[in-house]
């Protein structure tokens, strides 16, 4: 099993400079794991990003320096590691100064949830430190990845480390995958009572399954 090819781009300007490492899943992995992103930027002043609400869930592995995070009316939090981003219906915004490094795995809200073992209500917004999540092992997660020689070795190595957790989880029902995909697919249009007579079982049988 192998991630799809990697694409990547470099650009460099007066105010700083950034590498970027894009590539998608090991097949088998796509329902769970939107694509990995390996990055290396360097700005010469703070650097401010305003991040908007979206159907991914975000885990940072950091190799840089600390990265600050913020939402509205969230106490903003300096993250020196690793740690994830749950689904928000909040904006938040990321900041830095010096050279940010890492790599960012985008995952589907059930592949967040098989890889973590916690609903999203579960998880602290915006952000939470891998460590709080995974203890140790997501210390040595961590670890692991930045000791890597290249982002193809990094992107292997994160086939393997969630295919391993994901595999090792209590399977969802696929009731509750069908719903949510049918829900993004239509752009949140589609009425609960609709999902409901297709999965023929009540309201509350699917909002428990969620």
């Amino acid at each position: 099993m192998a991630h799809g090819p990697t694409r990547v781009r470099r650009r460099r300007s007066e105010t700083g400079a950034w590498e970027l490492a894009e590539a998608p899943p090991a097949p088998g992995l796509e329902r769970l794991v939107r694509g990995y992103v390996g990055f290396v930027e360097t700005s010469t002043g703070p650097l401010c990003r305003r991040e908007t609400p979206s159907g991914t869930a975000v885990l940072i592995v950091n190799f840089g320096v600390p990265l600050e995070v913020g939402a509205p009316s969230r106490p903003t939090v300096a993250h020196a590691d690793s740690f994830v981003a749950r689904v928000s219906d909040l904006p938040a915004t990321t900041a830095f100064r010096g050279t940010s490094a890492g790599v960012q795995v985008d995952f589907t809200p059930l592949g967040l949830h098989l890889f973590c073992g916690l609903a999203m209500d579960e998880l602290p917004d915006p952000a939470v430190a891998l460590t709080d999540l995974l203890g140790d092992e997501g210390r040595r997660f961590t670890e692991i990845l930045e000791d890597a020689g290249d982002w193809e070795a990094r992107f292997d190595l994160l086939d393997a480390l969630i295919l391993r957790r994901v595999g090792a989880a209590r399977p969802f029902a696929p009731s509750v995958e069908w719903a949510w995909r049918t829900l993004e697919a239509s752009g949140g249009t589609v009425e609960v009572g609709v999902l409901n007579q297709r999965l023929r079982c009540s309201r509350r049988h699917l909002i428990a399954g969620f």
